[in-house]
């Protein structure tokens, strides 16, 4: 395990902590750990055409996302793992037909920044809901505004998903 895997690791650690009080934020932690874990063991493996693998895990995460999804939070993530799902099939693409330009470690900056940026999406949520919880009687004036704040996350889904039969 690097020393990245490891920060990611503590992070999803520290980001499931903070948000014991969110639904489903643990579901969809784990799902994101199982497919950055399933993604990692695949490449170390030496396994042929690891982008394809990468691809399938976040489609299925991504899928899953927008089948169950019920905040907009959630929604969110969903954008998140497309935006992964979009940066493995660009990256599969350059790999295929311009080997020259295809640079595996910006791959995988760009994925890691979306797993840091999908723990952040939850650890703020989680966050923002406490403070709403605490009912605006707090002290802090800097907190204040996420009280009062209107693009509260916890609202719910607006659109029903791809599956539902209006």
């Amino acid at each position: 395990m690097s020393e990245y895997q490891a920060a990611l690791a503590i992070g999803a650690l520290v980001t499931a902590l903070i948000s014991m009080n969110l639904p489903r934020a643990r579901l969809w932690i784990v799902m994101g750990a199982l497919s950055f874990v399933g993604g990692t063991a695949y490449f170390r493996l030496g396994m042929p055409h690891y982008p394809i693998a990468n691809l399938a895990l976040d489609a299925i995460v991504c899928l899953t996302l927008n089948a169950k999804a019920r905040e907009v939070w959630e929604l969110w993530l969903y954008r998140i793992f497309q935006f992964s799902v979009f940066v493995s099939l660009v990256f599969l693409c350059l790999k295929t037909f311009a080997p020259v330009i295809a640079v595996h470690w910006l791959y995988v900056l760009v994925l890691e920044g979306s797993n840091w940026a999908a723990l952040f999406v939850i650890a703020s949520t989680a966050a923002q809901d406490r403070v709403r919880a605490d009912g605006g009687d707090i002290d802090r004036s800097r907190f204040n505004h996420l009280h009062r704040s209107q693009s509260h996350l916890r609202k719910a889904r607006a659109e029903d998903p791809w599956h539902k039969i209006r």
